[in-house]
């Protein structure tokens, strides 16, 4: 075995152990095997529920938004996903990952909005508290550096290309791609 691979499984083993003694106490639930590496930002992940055999790589920026309205907001993770490094999730209402998702590098998915409110506000101080969510459907993959929209829901067996920006309701084995993603084609 070389060194670097080596490393890898050392720094893996250590992922996997402060995962069970450490993280499970930070998540409403991590489910059996699962693996967080180094996070940059947990905020509120007490309402983050992770499923099964979920691997999540460095950089995760995670933020569940207290609603003024004490409606509890959360991030459901389902089983045998895959995340990869620094994926940023901030949630005011409902995000939902389904099972067996793969989401590549440098991706963001987002239930909320901020408006626009004068220039005698900073832009993007405030959100805008609403039932906007994202679903994700199970076996679905999601692109590099793909951005997942307020009001987004992905049918289950899609595909999301590369570099997407998607907003909308996409039905079950979609091929979407594009900024602004659009259905390409059914998957059969």
């Amino acid at each position: 075995m070389n060194f670097s691979v080596f490393l890898y499984k050392l720094e893996y083993a250590k992922d996997k152990i402060k995962s069970r003694i450490f993280y499970r106490f930070l998540f409403n639930s991590l489910g059996r095997g699962s693996v967080i590496s180094k996070p940059i930002i947990l905020y509120n992940s007490e309402h983050v529920s992770v499923g099964a055999n979920v691997l999540i790589r460095r950089g995760l920026r995670l933020e569940v938004l207290i609603r003024p309205d004490k409606r509890k907001a959360g991030i459901v993770i389902g089983n045998n996903v895959n995340i990869e490094q620094n994926l940023h999730i901030i949630c005011q209402n409902r995000i939902v990952i389904g099972d067996r998702v793969s989401i590549t590098g440098n991706c963001a998915i987002v239930d909320t909005t901020h408006p626009y409110l004068g220039e005698s506000e900073k832009t993007g101080s405030v959100v805008e508290y609403n039932d906007d969510e994202v679903i994700i459907g199970s076996n679905v993959f999601i692109g590099f550096g793909t951005i997942i929209l307020p009001g987004t829901k992905i049918g289950d067996g899609s595909y999301v290309g590369a570099l997407s920006v998607v907003k909308g309701i996409f039905p079950n084995r979609s091929l979407i791609y594009g900024s602004p993603a659009r259905l390409i084609k059914s998957l059969a």
